[in-house]
């Protein structure tokens, strides 16, 4: 039986080997944790803008929304139809971002005054 000759060549090799597809096994695992975080969150917008569509078709898209940003806060007045295009909006970003979970997203915006 012939000896197999193991060189501190081979080792070193053979540990970045088992570090690459360690590392790689371990991207996979947070991108797609990333995936699900942001199929979630394009859901969410998707839910919101249901439900706002729902309210233009009965009241109209001009009829008023009052929206607060936080517990605490006060609220502010926005069309239905700048809140369904703000809430398309995003629903579109995560959508992407999901499908693309490698690339950056940029901060939502504030809605505007």
């Amino acid at each position: 039986m012939p000896r197999i000759r193991v060189t501190l060549r081979k080792m070193m090799a053979a540990i970045a080997i088992v570090a690459v597809l360690l590392g790689g096994y371990m991207e996979c695992k947070a991108l797609r944790r990333r995936a699900e975080d942001y199929r979630r969150k394009a859901e969410n917008h998707a839910d919101i803008e249901g439900v706002l569509r729902a309210i233009a078709a009965t009241s109209g898209e001009g009829s008023p929304v009052d929206i607060s940003p936080g517990p605490g806060i006060r609220s502010r007045r926005f069309t239905v139809r700048d809140v369904i295009e703000r809430e398309a909006a995003l629903h579109r970003k995560y959508e992407r971002a999901a499908r693309y979970p490698w690339l950056s997203v940029a901060p939502d915006e504030v809605m505007p005054r």
